[in-house]
């Protein structure tokens, strides 16, 4: 259902520019996320809770996956491949599986977090640390 609230002109106003600010400030973090290199102390940590939150129900917590439909991570070519088609295929999907394109939800920051901690989780012991201006670049 939708539920449509009746405000003073004042308060929308106010509403408006409040969502407008919102909207600056979160594109003001990405540009200072991508402006800086990150380290992989950094990004391990941001890149599990991204993979817990996203991608471990399909390919377990611990990189494991649940066989040729969600495939593992730990030791698995994408992850430990080159880093191309590991962001080509995080960001875009894969087409008639149940891998989704993930660039249209998460960040610059997210995606590479997220990269690089599969990238270095569960023996994949690439050394790869991948930035937001790589992600944004790819984009």
């Amino acid at each position: 259902p939708v539920v449509v609230e009746v405000r003073p002109e004042e308060e929308f106003l106010s509403w408006i520019e409040d969502q407008r600010l919102a909207n600056e400030l979160a594109g003001e973090a990405a540009v200072a996320a991508r402006s800086r290199t990150w380290t992989m102390a950094e990004l391990m940590p941001m890149g599990e809770d991204v993979f817990i939150t996203h991608c471990a129900t399909c390919h377990q917590p611990d990189g494991m996956g649940q066989g040729i439909k969600y495939p593992a991570l730990a030791g698995g070519v994408i992850p430990t491949g080159p880093i191309e088609a590991h962001l080509e295929r995080v960001m875009d999907g894969l087409a008639e599986t149940e891998m989704q394109a993930w660039a249209p939800q998460l960040s610059d920051l997210d995606l590479a977090a997220v990269i690089t901690y599969e990238r270095n989780a569960w023996g994949n012991d690439t050394g790869d640390v991948v930035q937001p201006l790589t992600v944004y670049s790819a984009r």
